[in-house]
């Protein structure tokens, strides 16, 4: 991992049978916190759904890992497939799930050697611990003015918010429509793109999003990930903020469709939910990281919305998704 990071593939593409995808989010927290700081690191890139080998950049490097009794024909000829590209790639084989106990190992062992080849301490998470002072901050605006302090958007229209730095995105953009393909014009040779969605994890939501990154990762060739907030904040957030300046953030918030209040705090699930989201932007706004926030007032009808804004800014047609390899992980 560390040696394929610094030749210059450095998204670790892993990819599992189906019982061992909690695996894959495992090692994804592992690896990016470990390695995502000082300006380096590896983006670990779980859940993509698999494709032909020719979608895939230099920028990749591929880690198999499935269950002897979830042998799939479609993955082993993708493996052979990627190697006769030139992708480094790993096949790893379990006889059972007791064998996830090894794995745990390997990982932690590899990751802290790839720490070492990087040139970084893997044991420390700088950036993590910023996101939640970030959020103390805003918690301690909102106790004192009744609001979380936001800034204005770059651009609306019913239902929908658009919320960039503008010296970032570029020229001011008349729509959402449009402050989506700045977003995605940035997008160049190395980089990642990356959808934080402060969103119920609900499997329609889910789907929609996959779908996004689908179509993304095919059109332009880039890796692509997708976290839930605020999960993400202490697995791939710290390699968003420190690790290298190559990640493009589509940030999605909406209005929640319910509220809980909080045992003990004056601020609801809600709020908590809604600081966490904003100070995850500031701190990427900080670092003049390539990010967009979209804020739905409907999460599903906001989606809907959402994904055909990204097919129209890459030129694909509706409803038509990329070749998939298996229906695997």
């Amino acid at each position: 991992m560390g040696e394929a990071a610094r030749a210059g593939r450095d998204k670790l593409t892993i990819i599992t049978s189906p019982r061992l995808a909690p695996f894959g989010d495992w090692a994804e927290q592992l690896i990016a916190e470990s390695t995502g700081k000082a300006g380096t690191g590896i983006v670990p890139v779980v859940g993509e759904q698999p494709s032909p080998a020719e979608v895939y950049a230099a920028d990749r490097c591929f880690v198999f890992v499935a269950l002897a009794s979830e042998a799939d024909p479609a993955l082993a000829r993708l493996a052979a497939e990627l190697r006769r590209h030139d992708h480094p790639v790993e096949e790893i084989v379990l006889a059972d799930a007791f064998d996830l106990g090894a794995e745990f190992l390997r990982w932690e062992v590899a990751a802290a050697t790839a720490g070492i080849v990087l040139g970084i301490d893997p044991f420390d998470q700088p950036n993590v611990q910023e996101s939640k002072d970030a959020t103390k901050a805003l918690l301690a605006a909102f106790a004192d003015q009744g609001a979380l302090p936001s800034s204005a958007p770059i651009v609306a229209e019913s239902g929908l918010s658009a919320y960039a730095d503008a010296r970032v995105l570029g020229d001011m953009p008349v729509t959402v429509d449009g402050a989506v393909r700045q977003l995605l014009n940035l997008v160049t040779d190395g980089d990642y793109f990356a959808i934080l969605a402060y969103l119920p994890k609900d499997p329609e939501v889910e789907g929609r999003l996959q779908a996004v990154r689908g179509r993304v990762r095919d059109a332009i060739g880039a890796a692509t990930t997708l976290g839930f907030g605020p999960r993400f904040l202490h697995s791939t957030g710290q390699l968003h903020k420190g690790g290298p300046p190559t990640g493009v953030f589509l940030q999605i918030t909406s209005e929640p469709r319910k509220d809980l209040p909080i045992p003990g705090w004056e601020e609801t699930f809600a709020t908590l939910i809604a600081a966490q989201a904003l100070g995850d932007l500031q701190s990427l706004q900080r670092r003049e990281r390539r990010v967009l926030r979209l804020h739905l007032a409907d999460a599903e009808a906001g989606l809907e919305r959402v994904e055909r804004m990204v097919e129209g800014a890459l030129g694909v047609e509706v409803g038509v998704p990329g070749a998939a390899v298996s229906a695997g992980n």
